[in-house]
Parts: C-alpha cells; structure tokens; sequence
C-alpha cells in the first residue's frame, strides 16, 4: 500500500515538473516576442553610453533613430554618415536592429534655400516631446521640384551608405512630404500661408505618393513606414491619409505608423485619426507613443500607454529614450 502511494506520488511529481517546465518555456517565449515588439527612440546627438544601456534591456528590440538631414548632408553634395555608421554599429554590437528617419522640412539643410527652392513658414509649438514654446520656424515647400531634386539625390546616398549594414535595418521612415518634421502627413501653417505656396489637397497627396515611390525604389527590399495624420491647417480630415493608405495596401513591405498614439481615451475606435490606423491589421501598423511622460513624471501613464499598445498587437511599439532611462520599461 506505502509502495503504492509512493509510486502514485512519484507519478504526480513527474507530471506537474514537466507541465510547470512547459508553462514556463511559454512565459519565455512570451517575453522573447514582447521584446521584439518596442523600439525606443533616440534623437540628434548621441550619447553611447546610454544607448548602449538601453539596448541591454532584454524588452528592447532595438532603437528608432531620428536625425535631420541637415547634419547628413550639411553642405550641397556633401556627405557625412559618421553619426549614422555609429548608431548602427552599436545596434549591430548588441544583436538587435535599428529604425532609421531622417527628418527634412526644419532639419532640411540650409544650403537648400540657396539653390532657389522655395520655402514657407509658420508657428511651430510642440508640448509633447519639445519645449513647447512657440517658435517661428520654416522649411522648404514640400512639392518643391528644386528641394525634390536635392532630396531625393541625399537618399540615394544615404542608401548607398546604408548598404553594408542593411542587415541590421528594421525598417526606414518615408520621410520628405510635409513641413514640419517631413515624416507625418499632416501640412501645419496658416491659411494665408497655406494660399500663398499653392497648397491643394490632390497636389499634395500626389506628392507623398511621388515620395513614397523614390522610397521604395531606393529600398526595395526594406520595410517602409508611412506616418499618417489629419491636420491641415485648420481643417482636421483623413483624406490624405486614406488615400495613401490606399496606395500602398498591397504592398506587405509598407507599414502604416500613428506618433500620436496615447493612453488617453481620445485614441480609440471611432476617433477619426486612430482608426486610420485601428482598422488596418495589427502586423500592418506601427503605434508610437506621442509624449514622454517622465517629463510629469508619469509612470503610471507610460505604463497604461504600454499596456493598451500590447492590447492592439501592432508590429511593434515605439517608446521614447528618456522613458527607458527613468526605468518605465520593466
């Protein structure tokens, strides 16, 4: 009878190890897929020593890194990738991969305006992620023939430089089409603005298409994001946006990126802008975060915004560097 119990208890021990061994195999897996899923941003200057804590984050799948295209390109038919080359070596280092935008309108170099490219200005304020000042800012007409000449021979050698290290290249942001940062599909300026440079809707959604094309003929084997949004000076619409979406449906190398997604309860289904990219399939759409939120010490915020992207499942989440730094990313 003793023998038997012993036998049965044995069996039973046997039984929930290898189950308790499979559960946790799950729980790895789990981790392993969530940290391919967050990408932390860095912008500008380089500090490696920080980065290079960040990529030992276990959560951290790599860096999105901006950078405008003024330091790249800071004199007309000179080249420095020295920044670039060093950011994708220590992604390479740590085994992990690295997004890259190179941002145009302010960033675009000086030395643009004297070749006759035309340019524009208006109030730049961003409360999210800058200071929040307002500043007079302006940049090149985005359907400018003369800046479109100028840029699109910068992205043929930036993919030139970038050719030894593809390897290590997630994915690159269409960058080019508006005047701000020139990622988003937004347009920000007054309307007298607006009259003066000529700005119609289907010029500029032919524009952003004319970009999206130069992309992905210089990356054709690279994963693209395009970053919709739905301002155009006063008027709030997704029509831009729905027809570039559109455009590229069928092309599985393009995803669609919303850098306004937030934990408040404004991004939702039914919202004009977060269905731009909620209607679309989760492996299709990339979410990043729209403020840093240890600038109000907001972790609890940061950890809700975490929680509610992982809830969509997008291809991956996009947080930013000085988030991870305060220790949000655990």
């Amino acid at each position: 009878m003793r023998l038997a119990y012993v036998m049965v208890l044995l069996v039973c021990t046997l039984i929930v190890s290898r189950f308790s061994g499979d559960v946790f195999k799950k729980l790895d897996n789990s981790l392993t897929l969530d940290s391919q899923k967050v990408y932390v941003l860095i912008r500008g200057d380089i500090d490696q020593k920080k980065i290079e804590d960040i990529l030992q984050n276990k959560l951290v799948s790599g860096i999105t890194y901006y950078l405008g295209w003024s330091r790249l390109n800071p004199q007309e038919g000179v080249y420095d990738f020295a920044v670039l080359h060093k950011v994708v070596g220590l992604v390479a280092k740590a085994h992990k991969k690295i997004n890259i935008g190179v941002l145009p309108g302010r960033w675009s170099p000086l030395w643009v305006g004297g070749t006759g490219a035309k340019y524009m200005g208006w109030i730049h304020q961003d409360n999210y992620v800058e200071s929040g000042k307002e500043e007079n800012s302006k940049a090149p007409v985005p359907w400018d023939e003369k800046y479109l000449s100028h840029y699109f021979e910068f992205l043929h050698n930036f993919k030139l430089a970038l050719l030894p290290d593809m390897e290590y290249v997630n994915s690159i942001a269409i960058t080019g089409g508006s005047n701000t940062n020139g990622i988003e599909t937004n347009f920000i300026a007054d309307q007298q603005e607006m009259n003066r440079v000529g700005f119609n809707f289907n010029n500029y959604t032919t524009n952003w298409k004319k970009i999206i094309s130069e992309f992905k003929q210089e990356f054709p084997s690279t994963v693209l994001t395009l970053s919709i949004h739905n301002i155009y000076g006063d008027e709030r619409t997704d029509r831009v946006s729905k027809d570039l979406i559109r455009y590229i449906e069928n092309d599985d190398k393009i995803k669609v990126a919303a850098l306004a997604f937030t934990d408040d309860a404004w991004f939702r289904k039914g919202n004009q802008y977060a269905d731009l990219v909620l209607k679309e399939q989760p492996n299709k759409i990339v979410l990043q975060s729209i403020k840093i939120y240890s600038k109000k010490d907001n972790e609890s915020g940061f950890k809700a915004m975490m929680k509610k992207g992982v809830a969509i499942h997008p291809a991956w989440i996009e947080v930013w560097g000085e988030d991870v730094e305060k220790g949000y990313l655990n």
